[in-house]
């Protein structure tokens, strides 16, 4: 859902001041009505089917079709009410150009009260596939996961899934606005660069505004916090804190946040801690050290820099020279990036998602446990009993969170991907220096995609710095 957020955000911005048709702000109220409506009667539909399919021996209750087109249809409704004229309404109101960003929080209110809709007629059928799990582990003679009240579903997914987006965006979003208002239409260039360095300050500080959007506290001295500070050490990882997610006991999950070590946290959920051994929540920790340790946030911010940048230069080129509309020449080139950036984070973050499991399965352990170190860096390379622990541990966290092993997922693959992929690098790359050589590769493709976007941006500048030069030379 993180991904419909953001869309949503990005289609309210294309779309504020371009409509197909207007229509009056009675109907388009009662279009929204009717569009909210439906995201909560498609979600009981697909909360209905759901239970229906997990009444069956062996069934899963959560993927259906419906289930799968409510991104589709959250995206297409909000873009619907757009087009006829929701952000020309607004923008007409009355003294709401006096408040900033009043007419895009209401034009986004919409998809948000669809999504809240969405989880709220979603809810009985998370809570029976909990339920579920509950029996099962039970029966298995395992510990049981609790389920989340309707409070506290509900509550989770506005921290994780839409104030996680929102803040940020709309904090950019006012930045944009106040550039605009205190700049004008004559410093359009500046406005774009002043917007590019927010973007990076925004996104290099979003992990503070998450620790509090998320409910954390720092985790409390003891045994865990100590091996956690020595295996920092040993990977050359530095932070901020660590600190405790509060999931109600539902979520097994660890996360390390921040490109810079003044804004960087390490998160442990309090269901990980509750249901994992040490050394399971050292290997899951691991995986997430293994993202910051190899920049894998760092070249994702880069990559949608890139992507963002081509898409100004594309526009520039449309306005040029073939002659749209000025609003095909101001949303076409984004939305074409946009889709290119959704397909590529997808593939680079899979391919990044690999690169940590390898790095977590090659932690080499002496025989009293503590983790073998060496010049500030884990060495380390794959071998069947550390490929085969750290599997265990995925496949243990898989089970607990309720995830089937093909079970798809956009930015991480099938957990039997991912456990067939480690296999394989062990039978063909244990010491992964090949795989080491392709994640190169694919760093220098990002950076390449970077360099093009800059080179675009300063085309101007770099036409005058070379006839300069020339005329210099000559």
């Amino acid at each position: 859902m993180l991904i419909v957020v953001i869309l949503c955000c990005l289609l309210v911005t294309l779309l504020q001041d371009y409509s197909l048709v207007a229509l009056p702000a009675p109907a388009l109220a009662c279009l929204a009505g009717a569009y909210v409506a439906g995201s909560y009667l498609l979600a009981r539909l697909s909360a209905y089917r759901g239970l229906r399919r997990l009444m069956r021996v062996g069934a899963g209750g959560r993927s259906n079709l419906l289930a799968r087109l409510m991104p589709i249809y959250l995206l297409a409704g909000l873009a619907g009410l757009m087009l006829l004229g929701l952000g020309e309404v607004l923008e007409g109101w009355p003294h709401l150009d006096r408040v900033a960003l009043a007419a895009r929080v209401l034009a986004l209110l919409p998809g948000v009260a669809a999504m809240l809709a969405y989880w709220l007629a979603i809810y009985p059928l998370e809570r029976a596939v909990r339920l579920r799990m509950q029996a099962d582990t039970i029966i298995s003679g395992g510990r049981a996961l609790p389920a989340w009240t309707r409070r506290q579903f509900l509550d989770f997914q506005l921290r994780q899934n839409l104030l996680l987006v929102l803040v940020p965006v709309l904090l950019l979003m006012l930045i944009e606005e106040l550039l605009a208002d205190l700049l004008g239409p004559s410093h359009e260039m500046l406005v774009n660069y002043l917007m590019l360095a927010a973007m990076l300050g925004v996104l290099v500080a979003a992990p503070v505004l998450i620790v509090r959007i998320w409910r954390t506290r720092s985790l409390p001295e003891g045994p865990l916090r100590s091996r956690l500070t020595l295996l920092c050490r040993a990977m050359g990882l530095t932070y901020r804190d660590i600190r405790l997610w509060q999931t109600d006991g539902v979520v097994v999950n660890a996360g390390v946040m921040g490109v810079l070590r003044p804004v960087r946290y390490v998160l442990l959920s309090d269901a990980l801690l509750e249901n994992m051994e040490p050394r399971g929540v050292e290997a899951v920790f691991a995986h997430e050290a293994g993202h910051i340790i190899h920049h894998h946030i760092f070249y994702t911010v880069l990559l949608t820099v890139g992507l963002l940048g081509l898409a100004g230069w594309a526009g520039g080129v449309l306005e040029a020279h073939l002659h749209l509309p000025p609003q095909i020449d101001q949303w076409l080139p984004v939305g074409v990036a946009g889709l290119a950036w959704i397909w590529l984070f997808g593939l680079v973050s899979r391919r990044f998602e690999w690169q940590a499991d390898a790095h977590a399965a090659s932690l080499e352990y002496d025989q009293s446990g503590l983790l073998l170190s060496g010049g500030g860096r884990v060495r380390g390379r794959l071998t069947p009993q550390s490929v085969e622990s750290y599997t265990a541990t995925l496949l243990e966290v898989a089970r607990l969170n309720g995830i089937g092993l093909d079970q798809g997922n956009f930015r991480h693959g099938s957990i039997r991907t991912r456990v067939n992929r480690l296999w394989q690098l062990l039978g063909s790359d244990p010491s992964l220096a090949q795989l080491e050589g392709r994640m190169r590769r694919l760093r220098l493709l990002i950076w390449l995609v970077f360099l093009a976007a800059l080179a675009a941006m300063l085309r101007e500048e770099i036409q005058a710095f070379l006839a300069w030069v020339s005329k210099f030379v000559a």
